[in-house]
This record gives structure tokens, sequence and C-alpha cells, in this order.
């Protein structure tokens, strides 16, 4: 869990473990390639819809996680700015990872950047 976001990052329970599975049996059928993602706005609203569940994004991306951790689908569950969806072939799972490799060391930049710019003593300096 992260210290502040509990509600949202706290393990996966287990009405949301068969709502990985129900997710991943569907990712495995109607959402392969990039052009097929889905949104989560549609699967909350979706679950919402059909089932009355109240699903936040968190709590999606931890189901999300969830079903990555635990190899529910036959390839990768991948996500874009589009949506989530399964990767059609080895290239798109490529392209991903390079995408993630990217968005990990500029978040690590970043964090660096706060951290030296605190260590400095600016911390407090006033605007």
């Amino acid at each position: 869990m992260i210290p502040g976001y509990e509600d949202i990052t706290c393990e996966v329970n287990e009405e949301e473990i068969e709502m990985a599975k129900e997710i991943a049996r569907a990712f495995s059928v109607k959402y392969i390639g990039k052009e097929n993602a889905v949104s989560g706005a549609k699967i909350i609203a979706s679950y919402k819809k059909n089932r009355g569940y109240n699903l936040n994004d968190g709590r999606l991306r931890k189901i999300i996680q969830y079903i990555r951790l635990n190899c529910l689908t036959a390839r990768p569950l991948l996500a874009s700015a589009k949506g989530y969806y399964i990767a059609r072939n080895d290239e798109e799972l490529k392209k991903w990872l390079i995408t993630m490799d990217k968005r990990i060391r500029q978040t690590q930049y970043t964090r660096d950047c706060v951290k030296f710019f605190s260590i400095a003593g600016n911390q407090y300096k006033e605007i």
C-alpha cells in the first residue's frame, strides 16, 4: 500500500479477483490489438450499468495489475492513451515496453530533480 492512498492501493479483495477473471476473459476475446483498446471509463461504466458496482479508476488499475501479475491473459495486457488491450504480436509488445521504459526514466528523473532541489536547501523558498 502507498501511504495516503490506502483506499485505492490496498490488495484486491475476493470480489475484485472475480472481476479480474471476468475482465481477463473479455480482453482475451474482444480487445486484442491496440486498435481494439477499451478505455478504463468504459469498463467502469459497464460495471456500474450491468452490476451496479461502483468501481473507480484506482481500483480498476489495481485489478489490471492483478491480471498482469497473475498472467490471467495468454498475451500481455497493455495500455495506451486509447485504453487497455491485449498485445496482438511481439512488435506491439516491444513498442509498449519501450514506451514504459521511457516513462519510468522520466519519472525517476523528475524524482531526482525534486530530491536534489530539496537537498540544496530550496524546499521552503517563497515564490
